[in-house]
């Protein structure tokens, strides 16, 4: 899975795996450094493709997925499992 570091002041990088539906999404400290992963479920893919696009991710996120979708909050293991970490 490809991780994709984004433009948003917000957003540090998104990954999906279009087999699971599987979004994964790392957000920024508020002085702008990584801070956690979580996995959205279940998101279509065309939703995603619209994500990725948008002027703004942080908006798009916020008004499309966030409180639409299941999310869970990723532990290190599953952070190695999913392969989002270098």
């Amino acid at each position: 899975m490809r991780v994709l570091h984004l433009t948003s002041s917000n957003i540090n990088a998104a990954a999906y795996d279009a087999t699971t539906e599987h979004l994964f999404i790392q957000f920024k400290r508020k002085m702008g450094e990584p801070d956690n992963w979580y996995v959205y479920t279940y998101v279509p893919m065309r939703l995603v493709v619209e994500f990725l696009f948008a002027e703004s991710h942080g908006e798009f996120f916020a008004k499309h997925i966030r409180n639409w979708y299941i999310a869970e909050k990723l532990n290190a293991d599953k952070i190695a499992k999913f392969g989002l970490e270098p």
